[in-house]
């Protein structure tokens, strides 16, 4: 079953309610438009470069705000784990390309801890739990849905998107609860976790 490594085509938003978009770190109008052996390929590889371009012109407006930069590139992990969320529109599909206009919002702390050559992964929040868990869905589009859901859950600070399949989603969740606490209050709000080891 072929997995989307770099997520869906909606906004998804992982980052706490306590958390507010930087305009500064935010990022519109990224432009992908890729030809592949099918629709559902192209669409993966535009995800993929539209966080590449992203990154790009993150670095650029910083440079013109007079702010610190890094000239190389994060691997692909560091990169999707500075996003905290993005948002698609305009699609447009054939049998084998797609295109689309895209906006990504960065994590500032993040970006500054990338850009100063500190741990990127650090989790900010005071989590002291990183729960790695599957959500089962039968439509791509409930991930939104299921995502603020899980922000909703006492306790929790963020939720990480780290792979995408046909069945359901590979996520990270940023708790102080353990695992079992997490699996008992989602089953109380109707959603169904399967933790990972």
């Amino acid at each position: 079953m072929k997995i989307l490594k770099f997520a869906a085509f909606f906004l998804i938003t992982f980052l706490s309610a306590q958390l507010m978009a930087d305009p500064a770190y935010t990022v519109e109008n990224v432009k992908v438009n890729v030809t592949a052996n099918s629709a559902a390929e192209a669409r993966e590889q535009a995800i993929q470069q539209g966080y590449s371009e992203a990154y790009h012109k993150l670095m650029s407006q910083l440079e013109q705000a007079g702010m610190p930069t890094r000239a190389d590139v994060p691997n692909a992990q560091d990169l999707m784990d500075m996003v905290s969320g993005f948002s698609v529109n305009r699609e447009k599909y054939t049998t084998n390309s797609y295109s689309a206009l895209m906006t990504f919002q960065f994590q500032p702390e993040k970006v500054k801890g990338w850009i100063s050559g500190t741990q990127t992964n650090k989790n900010p929040s005071g989590a002291t739990e990183n729960i790695t868990a599957f959500i089962p869905l039968s439509d791509i589009h409930e991930l939104n849905k299921k995502t603020q859901e899980i922000l909703n859950i006492s306790g929790i600070h963020r939720v990480e998107l780290r792979q995408l399949t046909t069945r359901g989603a590979l996520i990270v969740i940023h708790t102080g609860s353990t695992a079992d606490e997490l699996v008992n209050m989602a089953h109380q709000k109707n959603i169904h976790l399967v933790i990972q080891p």
